[in-house]
């Protein structure tokens, strides 16, 4: 866009040293028109900004693309910057990629440069996909054997790091106890039968263990120090007649 200005009285008064005299006595002015131009630059600010999810739900490790639209079409900055309100729920790249990190949900918004001030924002949820697993998928115990799952060699593994819990289907054939003191939780095998372990995660996972409780019979068996008995022993869970130590009389 130009603009242009005459102004004769200015061009008089900046040329009033300029006059020259006639033959005949008098002053005339050395008048000449002046051209000014000013170029400006008038610039489109952004109006409005959408994004192509205005809700999202993802699973943990999971990506997603957002993608913006910004009017008007001739707008001067078109720049967007993109920020998390929960970097450690969801992050955001410079160019819109969304990736869930942990459980809880995350804004993401996509804001223009230019200084308008417009803004559009994306609510993310992140969801943890946990998975649990027993190291093995049956065990045997001896009747009046106390163990913890390490003692019998299964180990839980997580996919991610969650609280779970242990509980038996039949604990009239393997009871539990929780141990605040150490936070572990113990198992006594009562008596011969089969029962199940299992491990849920707050999240909804679970997995399950086979426990098979063999009859220890005569007390001149427990000589041979039954198989699969940890060292985690509680007196009073064992039939009478038999030691802390599995095996061993008193």
């Amino acid at each position: 866009m130009e603009f242009q200005s005459e102004n004769r009285c200015d061009s008089q008064l900046r040329r009033k040293g300029n006059r020259k005299k006639s033959r005949h006595g008098n002053h005339h002015g050395n008048h000449q028109r002046k051209k000014y131009t000013c170029k400006v630059t008038v610039k489109q600010p952004v109006q409005s900004i959408s994004l192509n999810k205005k809700t999202l739900i993802l699973e943990a490790g999971n990506t997603f693309s957002l993608k913006a639209s910004v009017l008007p079409s001739n707008a001067s900055n078109k720049g967007l910057s993109w920020s998390s309100s929960n970097s450690k729920i969801a992050s955001v790249s410079s160019n819109g990629t969304v990736k869930a990190i942990g459980r809880g949900t995350a804004k993401i918004t996509a804001k223009a440069k230019d200084g308008s001030g417009k803004k559009a924002v994306c609510t993310v949820t992140v969801n943890l996909s946990n998975t649990i697993s027993f190291s093995k998928s049956y065990v045997e115990v001896y009747e009046g054997c106390c163990f913890l799952l390490d003692d019998i060699g299964v180990d839980v593994t997580l996919k991610y790091e969650e609280n779970y819990g242990l509980g038996t289907v039949d604990p009239s054939v393997v009871s539990q106890m929780y141990d605040a003191a150490s936070s572990n939780v113990y198992f006594h095998a009562l008596k011969p039968g089969r029962t199940t372990i299992t491990a849920n995660t707050v999240s909804g996972a679970s997995t399950s263990l086979t426990v098979a409780v063999k009859s220890l019979g005569l007390p001149a068996a427990a000589k041979k120090s039954p198989p699969g008995c940890g060292y985690h022993f509680i007196r009073f869970w064992f039939r009478p007649g038999y030691d802390l130590l599995p095996g061993t009389l008193f």
